[in-house]
């Protein structure tokens, strides 16, 4: 399975360094690239769902890298990479996997990389990424599995959770349960969550489950995409 990055970094010729490694590295898949780390906190705290770990500059204007991942809402696996030494050390306070220093070398990069993959199957595999949950349905407390939900929908302060058999009220904002699914599921409009694998037919910007119809948001439809080859 590819692991998805997002690349935070101000310096044009470093992006351009890592976004040439990162292609001649077949498990590394983009989920965007960041200049700004105020657009990148934003991003990581509206869609961390969409990507798997950062590569970050320390040193940036406005935010530096320490600072953006003291204000994300959880640790997130980084790579750190930047032209200064001394900020090792500090790195290491956050959940840095590891620490490139630039010019960065591909054997180095290709080092870090593997360290990253093999910690995420690690920290996959110690969740035991369950296979079902609990919903409460009036006073009763049911056990669903994860394959039978179709889609999730997000209402006003609360979302719905669509099954073959039944819908589900839960009060639960959309992105938190993002954060708790299992991989297969993905966003594709601000308001949907979609289980990939029980996709019948995507046609233009409309996904088919069933009879059910689901628009894809502009910005969600290449990572949709993306996701849906990596299934392939």
């Amino acid at each position: 399975m590819a692991l998805r990055y997002l690349i935070i970094e101000d310096e044009p010729p470093a992006i351009a360094l890592l976004e040439e490694y990162a292609r001649k590295t077949d498990f590394l898949q983009s989920a965007g690239v960041f200049s700004d780390p105020q657009e990148a906190l934003h991003f990581i705290k509206d869609r961390r769902s969409d990507f798997d770990f950062l590569f970050l500059d320390v040193k940036m204007p406005h935010i530096n890298g320490q600072e953006l991942l003291a204000l994300a809402d959880e640790p997130i696996p980084t790579i750190f990479v930047t032209a200064y030494d001394q900020y090792a050390v500090q790195s290491y306070d956050y959940n840095t996997i590891a620490y490139l220093t630039k010019p960065v070398a591909y054997p180095k990069f290709l080092a870090a990389t593997y360290k990253m993959r093999e910690y995420l199957q690690i920290n996959t595999a110690s969740k035991v990424e369950e296979q079902s949950f609990f919903v409460k349905d009036g006073s009763r407390y049911l056990r669903l599995e994860y394959s039978e939900i179709l889609f999730l929908k997000g209402l006003s302060n609360y979302l719905q959770l669509i099954t073959a058999e039944k819908t589900y009220t839960l009060h639960l904002s959309l992105k938190k349960a993002g954060l708790s699914l299992p991989m297969q599921f993905v966003r594709v409009h601000q308001s949907y969550l979609v289980n990939l694998n029980r996709i019948d037919e995507i046609y233009g910007n409309t996904i088919y489950i069933g009879k059910e119809e689901i628009p894809v948001g502009r910005q969600f439809k290449d990572e949709l995409l993306k996701r849906l080859n990596a299934l392939m």
